[in-house]
């Protein structure tokens, strides 16, 4: 794209240079893909052709495009029945650099023929053909003649094979062989790996982690040797780093034989819900149902003395456990009892409530800074959101003294007379007359067992050891006071209940309380959050188009 004669000083830019050498201005003719410390300046005049592109498709008709004929070779176009242009047609136009990409859910060939007009224009309006060279054309004719421009229901993008049919995405066999070689070789080099090299792998892996669930929750240990910048990057036996190699690489082996479906990679209207709450003393928490039919069930479990003592306090200012990383665990605890309360997460989306900014932080990234036991915590999950093909986690933060419903269970071994319950049947007839179900239902509650509350535990003081293998579990929970009734739909009423009492209102006047504006505000901000968190997840940006004044994005 050639620059105006006189208006070239407005794309000046600095040459990236070593320091300490004499800056160096480039006064360009032409556009610049340009370097990587160099303004995008390519990518915005891309983007620019993606917006109109957009703009374009909305239109009733469009005028024929003399390369329209290379978008239509595959015989998945030829398919297709003709009968018009369908007046809701859903697309989606998007751009990499200098790759356009089009997805289409197309009715008939005119749909097609449609968008496949909208960005071959909007591309040469952008970046005008030659008319004396139509060999090097903007669009690249050798691309378009290898059936690279052509609609297909399978296609290779930017190393991913795309199944439109199953709706499936997976690491193209040749990017995925040349990754497990290079990361075996870490595994087995016995000198080390330069740090550049190290950098050069963990970004083709990040790459890689984008179309397979869980393996992001790995990245805690690579995360932690990016901030030590070490000349030599080490892959000792059983240290927190290899043991993360390995688990990454067992997940991709398992990507290999089942294609990622898209509904693994987005976060949606929650199925199931929890909340938890973790103290000094133990964590506890409850399950229910949003869409989903799920028997409302509360949890709760008492820290073994050993975790007690490794907890940071003023008096212990030299514990290795932290509060947040008590709620970490807590929040792992909820999900294996979601696990056992509805065992089947199948592309299920479940949303996780907490009152502890930190853990939830490190659930949204999947990724711990300076936590090593909550990066420990971080791969249970990421093994088990990988074991169930669930969705990802969508992690909630509501404030301490609107989590009353959790605080009771994690605070029932000794902290209030009034709450302290050896017997879990008392403790579950204590707890239903505090949070009484809708239509007379009520609360089961599941005991964790041994086996699952040991792992946890170790886990917590051994962060990073890589003993237990998270993929097969033992006997998750057992069942306390009968099975219960199932219900969806109580998240509203939850989040009404779970609201702090003043001290001055009894059991009767709370009853009559509910509802109040108090509580409609708070269960509208956290309706409102749970929103705006649902809408964070990776979307395509807005793209403004000033010049024809309107906003112009997809969703």
């Amino acid at each position: 794209m050639s620059v105006e004669e006189g208006a070239e000083y407005n794309f000046a830019y600095v040459m990236p240079q070593a320091e300490g050498e004499p800056v160096r201005i480039v006064i360009p003719t032409q556009l610049q893909m340009g370097w990587t410390e160099s303004p995008s300046y390519f990518c915005a005049a891309t983007e620019t052709a993606r917006d109109i592109a957009e703009i374009y498709a909305k239109a009733d008709k469009l005028e024929p495009h003399y390369l329209e004929e290379y978008t239509k070779l595959e015989d998945d176009f030829k398919h297709l029945p003709s009968g018009g242009l369908s007046g809701d047609l859903a697309h989606c136009f998007e751009v990499f650099v200098d790759d356009f990409i089009g997805a289409a859910i197309p009715r008939t060939k005119e749909d097609l023929t449609h968008l496949s007009r909208a960005l071959l224009h909007a591309i040469h309006d952008i970046f005008p053909a030659s008319p004396d060279d139509p060999e090097n054309d903007p669009e690249s004719l050798k691309k378009l003649k290898k059936r690279e421009g052509a609609w297909a229901v399978r296609k290779d993008i930017l190393g991913w094979e795309l199944q439109g049919k199953d709706k499936t995405v997976q690491l193209d066999e040749g990017k995925y062989d040349k990754l497990m070689t290079l990361t075996k070789e870490a595994l087995r080099s016995k000198s080390g790996m330069p740090f550049n090299q190290y950098e050069k792998m963990l970004g083709k892996m990040r790459h890689a982690s984008w179309g397979v669930p869980g393996s992001n929750g790995l990245f805690t240990p690579f995360n932690r040797v990016i901030a030590q910048k070490p000349k030599t990057v080490w892959f000792r036996q059983k240290s927190a780093l290899t043991i993360a190699l390995r688990d990454w690489r067992s997940i991709f082996k398992e990507s290999l034989k089942t294609p990622t479906h898209v509904r693994q990679l987005v976060r949606g209207e929650p199925n199931i819900a929890g909340i938890v709450d973790a103290s000094g003393e133990g964590v506890g928490g409850v399950i229910f149902g949003m869409t989903d039919d799920v028997v409302p069930t509360v949890f709760r479990f008492e820290w073994p003395e050993e975790v007690k003592r490794q907890l940071q306090t003023e008096n212990n200012p030299n514990g290795t456990i932290t509060n947040s990383d008590l709620e970490m665990a807590g929040l792992v605890f909820l999900w294996l009892m979601i696990e056992h309360v509805a065992p089947k997460l199948y592309h299920k989306h479940i949303v996780l409530l907490s009152d502890n900014s930190p853990s939830v932080a490190w659930i949204d990234k999947m990724a711990s800074k300076r936590s090593v036991p909550a990066g420990e915590l971080l791969r249970v999950l990421a093994r088990r959101l990988c074991a169930t093909k669930a969705c990802p986690i969508t992690p909630l933060h509501i404030p301490g003294r609107h989590n009353r419903i959790s605080d009771i269970p994690s605070r029932s071994f000794g902290y209030k007379r009034e709450w302290h319950f050896v017997n879990d049947s008392d403790f579950l007839t204590f707890f239903n007359s505090q949070f009484p179900l809708p239509h007379k239902q009520l609360w089961q509650m599941c005991r964790p067992s041994t086996k699952i509350s040991s792992r946890i535990c170790h886990s917590l003081l051994m962060p990073g050891s890589g003993t237990h293998d998270w993929r097969r579990l033992p006997t998750l929970a057992t069942n306390i006071g009968g099975t219960g009734s199932s219900s969806r739909g109580l998240w509203n009423w939850i989040l009404t209940s779970t609201q702090e009492r003043s001290h001055t209102t009894s059991e009767s006047e709370h009853s009559r309380s509910l509802g109040q504006p108090s509580d409609k505000a708070f269960t509208e901000t956290v309706n409102r959050l749970l929103a705006e968190q649902l809408a964070r997840q990776s979307p395509p940006l807005d793209r403004r188009s000033p010049w024809l004044g309107e906003v112009t994005s997809i969703r």
